[in-house]
């Protein structure tokens, strides 16, 4: 199943309680960065509301896909794998 991944960024000052609703669509990823490294992360679920989510957070459609945040604002879904060797490297340094 090939899945394409769409999200949308914001910038402020500080953090938002939730993003606008407006042109969304099940598994879209909103990002808002704040501070000079905070992030915070929701994804459109299928109750059409946004839920608070973390890097790596199970996809809802393919189970063995985890959210990984390479930068602050580009999210990408990879292997649980990958996920386990990601943060194995974080963890040696």
């Amino acid at each position: 199943m090939d899945l394409i991944t769409f999200w949308f960024v914001s910038r402020g000052p500080g953090p938002i309680e939730e993003p606008l609703r407006s042109g969304v669509r099940f598994t879209d990823l909103y990002l808002h960065l704040h501070g000079e490294s905070e992030v915070q992360v929701w994804i459109w679920n299928s109750n059409n509301v946004w839920e608070t989510v973390e890097q790596g957070y199970v996809h809802p459609q393919l189970p063995d896909r985890r959210l990984w945040l390479a930068s602050r604002d580009e999210p990408s879904w990879i292997t649980r794998k990958t996920a386990r060797t990601y943060k194995g490297k974080a963890q040696a340094v």
